[in-house]
């Protein structure tokens, strides 16, 4: 279900961890994305987050899957996959744990859980909808950067 919370669960969290990962990229709403700019500029906005000096334009899904190989096998990475929708997404930017160096961490969320493949989801957690309270408060984090608004409101 949309609107529940995913995004801003998987940002509370990365924001969180953050420093512990020199290498790292939040890649936000990739339904989107994709449509709009296909499965190369995710490859290249992958890799441009973790590399300091800009990568090639990715132009090739093959050569991007090898670069993105290259840059996550020798040092831990803190990635988070927002709103994936299709396995194929999930393919070019992460298909296997064996991609990735030991501590690394990659959070994916989607409202499809058919699209998490096994070789690479450990765990998987269902965000439940908020409460009434769970809700206000939320809100009243975002609105007025505190736990519950003035009695006024």
């Amino acid at each position: 279900m949309g609107g529940i919370g995913k995004t801003t669960l998987a940002k509370a969290l990365f924001n969180k961890l953050v420093n512990h990962f020199k290498a790292r990229s939040f890649i936000s709403n990739i339904r989107k994305f994709s449509l709009d700019s296909g499965l190369t500029s995710l490859q290249s906005k992958f890799l441009g987050d973790l590399n300091s000096s800009v990568p090639p334009r990715i132009h090739d899904i093959a050569k991007g899957i090898i670069y993105i190989k290259e840059a996550v096998h020798d040092r831990a990475v803190r990635l988070v996959l927002d709103d994936i929708d299709d396995a194929e997404q999930l393919k070019v930017l992460a298909r296997g744990r064996h991609w990735f160096y030991e501590g690394s961490r990659i959070i994916i969320t989607t409202r499809n859980k058919q699209v998490l493949t096994e070789n690479i989801v450990d765990e998987v957690y269902e965000v439940n909808e908020l409460t009434f309270l769970e809700a206000l408060q939320l809100f009243s984090y975002h609105a007025f950067g505190r736990e519950e608004p003035n009695k006024d409101f």
